[in-house]
């Protein structure tokens, strides 16, 4: 289990657990959550029940949470993002709960400061899935994912002047991307068949052949520009979150729901006392 952010006052939270098992499709799952107990502790983060068994499966996981000059990812890997450039900071305008990062434009943007990010774990040679949550404040071009150099070696994404999101070698999905409106995007590439496919909001995937570029060793993983610096995006970022394995359209479309419309596949239920003279209190989550 991962509590990302809590307001104890607005009383919400955003909370990620990992179910066990398989998930029934036609009865209620049935999650407890226990509070009001001021001696309870969060398991370590890399326990079984930790943080870091929620996203065992991604390479890493940005919720926008950190200290003050950086992103903590989620996973166990540690590929943590350091705030560069002019006036990048943190924001509460974000697409899931918390903050975002906040990109003025101007050249602020995120980059990883471990090599082991871009040089071992994003797959040259393999399949994988990238999302994230984007919201633009222009119409310029607006980078907002980055792995690689200049030119035909670079993995970039980008935004146009036309409002299209558009991956390193033009391709582009054909839905216009308003400014100022949170927009899900994921990026999907199957290496055998060397075809890929962008995903927007809930439109479905657009697919394309192509050969990704194989050659990004040692080179910067940077999220809200292109380079470091150049055609950097003017707005927010938020949710990144890296998998080595190509996922499923129908995959991609539950974690969009998931993510913009929770409560279109849960309910909360009313509050129930644990009994026994304790202090703590429980809701019921069904799925």
């Amino acid at each position: 289990m991962q509590i990302v952010d809590i307001d104890t006052t607005g009383k919400t939270i955003e909370l990620w657990i990992l179910a066990s098992g398989t998930l029934s499709s036609s009865v209620d799952n049935e999650y407890r959550i226990y509070y009001g107990n001021s001696s309870a502790t969060m398991p370590a983060a890399s326990s079984t029940y930790g943080s870091e068994a929620v996203w065992a499966d991604y390479i890493a996981v940005h919720h926008m949470d950190g200290g003050a000059t950086d992103m903590t990812d989620a996973t166990g890997n540690g590929y943590d993002m350091d705030f560069a450039g002019p006036a990048p900071a943190r924001s509460t305008d974000a697409a899931v709960g918390g903050d975002s990062f906040d990109s003025p434009g101007s050249g602020g943007y995120l980059v990883a400061p471990s090599s082991a990010y871009q040089d071992d774990d994003v797959p040259v040679n393999g399949d994988y899935t990238l999302s994230a949550w984007v919201k633009f404040n222009s119409n310029g071009y607006n980078g907002f994912f980055s792995s690689g150099v200049n030119g035909d070696e670079q993995l970039t994404f980008l935004r146009t002047s036309g409002g299209k999101l558009r991956a390193w070698d033009r391709f582009e999905h054909s839905t216009t991307v308003s400014s100022s409106t949170w927009t899900y995007w994921a990026y999907t590439y199957d290496h055998s068949a060397t075809e890929e496919a962008i995903f927007v909001n809930d439109a479905g995937g657009q697919t394309n052949s192509s050969s990704v570029p194989n050659s990004r060793d040692s080179r910067d993983i940077l999220y809200a520009t292109l380079t470091t610096g150049s055609f950097s995006q003017n707005g927010y970022i938020d949710e990144v979150r890296v998998r080595a394995d190509e996922m499923s359209d129908d995959w991609i479309s539950d974690q969009y729901d998931a993510q913009a419309d929770p409560g279109s596949f849960l309910s909360v239920g009313a509050e129930e006392a644990t009994g026994g003279g304790g202090t703590a209190s429980q809701i019921i989550i069904f799925f």
